[in-house]
């Protein structure tokens, strides 16, 4: 369920949603408590950003960080209204499109791919090391895993020949949850061109990090071998909807990766392994 966004709120509406063991008022539905998030708190020097992996600068403006933080449209937007402390006055109106803490799953997950060395693969949000998918084998002995964390990523797929050769990877899912999700896109390489990744499915819609939308064929503007990464944001509104997600290009490697909210920057470098399976939502 989501809280209203005007009109009549109770305080069943507002129990129901963040859940708890039959608080008796207000008082404890406080922002930053036991049940509602402050959406900075995923900016911390502990979670959330942490610290620096990747400077951005040229083609990979963003800087990476340990953890990641939340995406832009949920540091601003979620749970604005509530007051934060153990004594702040509540009002009821105050929780109009409320977010709370969810651990969300992808399923149904099935994939193709075209040309020569190019694969899809997609990650249980969990406490793993390395890529898992059906073609596991080939994805590990290729990539290795040394190198990869537990950074709580929903679906990942790669098309990656690192040869003069053209290709595309499909993978189709469902996500459990309504929301807002991050996307990671990547090229990396020495040759290549026309890399792009596209999205799409009933209730699914995808913006910029700067909030311009983004759909069709979204171009991955590498200059190879300049490498090239790219945040986005799909926000998925019918969980009973099959996601499709293609990526591709000549040359290089195309990495695409769907995560929760709260991992918007995470680094797939980073050397931690926590596991961060939060994601805000209001549904």
């Amino acid at each position: 369920m989501a809280l209203p966004t005007s009109g009549a709120i109770s305080f069943s509406d507002i129990q129901t949603f963040f859940g708890g063991s039959n608080p008796i008022s207000l008082s404890e539905y406080n922002k930053g408590g036991s049940y509602v998030v402050t959406p900075t708190t995923y900016g911390s020097a502990s979670e959330g950003l942490g610290s620096v992996v990747t400077s951005g600068s040229g083609s990979t403006p963003h800087t990476l960080y340990q953890y990641g933080g939340v995406c832009p449209s949920l540091d601003t937007e979620a749970n604005t209204d509530i007051g934060t402390g153990s004594t702040s006055a509540q009002s009821m109106s105050n929780y109009y499109s409320g977010y709370r803490i969810v651990n969300p799953t992808a399923g149904s997950i099935s994939g193709s791919y075209t040309g020569t060395q190019r694969f899809w693969f997609s990650g249980a949000p969990y406490a793993y090391a390395g890529f898992y998918g059906g073609n596991y084998a080939q994805i590990t002995g290729y990539l290795g895993t040394s190198n990869v964390s537990s950074y709580c990523q929903l679906i990942t797929v790669q098309s990656n020949p690192y040869s003069n050769v053209a290709g595309t990877v499909t993978c189709t899912f469902t996500l459990s949850h309504a929301g807002i999700y991050s996307v990671y896109a990547s090229v990396t390489g020495n040759a290549g061109s026309g890399h792009y990744f596209s999205l799409s499915g009933t209730g699914a819609s995808v913006k910029t990090h700067a909030g311009s939308s983004a759909s069709g064929n979204i171009s991955l503007g590498a200059s190879l071998p300049t490498s090239f990464h790219s945040m986005y944001e799909l926000t998925h509104t019918n969980t009973s909807s099959t996601l499709t997600l293609t990526c591709g290009g000549t040359g290089g490697a195309t990495f695409v990766q769907i995560r929760n909210n709260t991992n918007y920057l995470r680094s797939i470098n980073t050397s931690n392994t926590t596991v961060y399976n939060d994601m805000l939502t209001a549904s």
